[in-house]
């Protein structure tokens, strides 16, 4: 009668589980036959300066003054000093965005330049998002030190000045149906975590706001117009109303997240970079996957998930771990991945090859 009853309630966990987490598969490191590796290598030599990225269709290296525009053959096709020394220089997709005392310079992929005169403050975060660049700065008045959002759209104007908050701005999200963006904060006074989520149109209205406290929203992302918020504690899903719409519960710190609107997934790496989790829009488990290492991020080209840390690089295929590259004495900077190729970045050189 024992052996019966632990049959049954063997059956009728796995049969919870598998509903609770839409009938997909939970998937453990399964390694596959099928084999990836990197053919073809190239290593090209990089010199440059302080510091390296990928920007659009070349590798920049630059200081405080110097951006040097190299190709992927390690050829220099643009030269720029400038004048001004620059505090801190942001790369998105599309721009570059020199920090300059009160004004910012938007440098684009032609090397034409763009000057912002009416961006106060020290710049702390800069992204750029369908088509629109915010800028977060840091002004003091006297004693009182605020986060100020400005927002730049796809002609250069400042679309949203000045827009001062009490409290420390912690994500920003622009809207990819209509003329509106997302903005949360933070509030750490007498000891306790709050958090507000607000919607607002660019023409400064206020849609609605929202409170969430104990914990810390360290992003927001805006799919459709509705908004999903991820903090240490809770993944929240708001509607264009700002309903709750579902909320989940984490059970693991984030090491890294990514919301995906090509892969309609919420990707999170979580406990310590030991698992992989994804979420469908509608609050369901899609995949788990234990990790074969401990990553610390992911990326995400052609709808392939890459995993990596500072020294490896795998391609999670059909449930599996590929291993397609290991450096053990250079840190990884960066990597890229088109089609089948793909561009390894580190301090002084680019690896270049195929994924066979």
């Amino acid at each position: 009668m024992k052996k019966v009853l632990f049959f049954l309630t063997a059956i009728l966990s796995i049969l919870l589980l598998f509903y609770f987490t839409g009938s997909k598969d939970i998937l453990n490191n399964i390694k596959g036959d099928e084999q990836y590796e990197i053919k073809n290598r190239e290593t090209i030599n990089i010199a440059g300066l302080n510091n390296i990225k990928y920007f659009n269709k070349y590798i920049i290296t630059y200081n405080e003054k110097k951006i040097y525009f190299s190709d992927y053959n390690g050829n220099t096709v643009y030269e720029r000093e400038n004048t001004v020394f620059s505090d801190k220089l942001f790369v998105t997709d599309e721009f570059i965005i020199r920090s300059i005392k009160d004004s910012a310079e938007i440098i684009d992929s032609n090397n034409k330049s763009f000057m912002i005169t009416e961006i106060y403050g020290e710049a702390i975060d800069v992204s750029r998002e369908n088509n629109k660049i915010y800028i977060v700065t840091k002004q003091k008045n006297g004693q009182r030190i605020s986060d100020t959002l400005y927002i730049v759209d796809e002609n250069m104007n400042v679309a949203v000045k000045d827009k001062h908050f009490s409290n420390r701005i912690t994500s920003v999200s622009m809207s990819d149906k209509s003329e509106a963006y997302c903005v949360s904060t933070l509030n750490t006074g007498n000891g306790s975590l709050s958090n507000t989520i607000y919607l607002n149109l660019l023409d400064d209205i206020e849609l609605w706001s929202v409170e969430i406290n104990d914990e810390i929203i360290i992003d927001t992302k805006i799919i459709n117009n509705n908004i999903i918020a991820i903090g240490t504690e809770n993944l929240y899903y708001y509607n264009l109303n700002g309903k709750l719409v579902w909320k989940i519960k984490n059970y693991n710190k984030i090491t890294y997240h990514e919301t995906s609107k090509e892969l309609k997934k919420i990707l999170i790496l979580q406990n310590d970079g030991r698992e992989l989790i994804s979420y469908d829009f509608e609050s369901k488990v899609n995949e788990l996957y234990k990790t074969p290492v401990d990553f610390t991020g992911f990326k995400i080209f052609d709808n392939r998930i890459f995993l990596y840390d500072d020294n490896i690089i795998y391609l999670l295929k059909d449930g599996n771990f590929h291993e397609l590259f290991r450096e053990s004495s250079e840190k990884i900077i960066d990597f890229q991945v088109k089609n089948n190729n793909i561009n390894i970045l580190f301090a002084n050189k680019l690896i270049k090859g195929i994924i066979d």
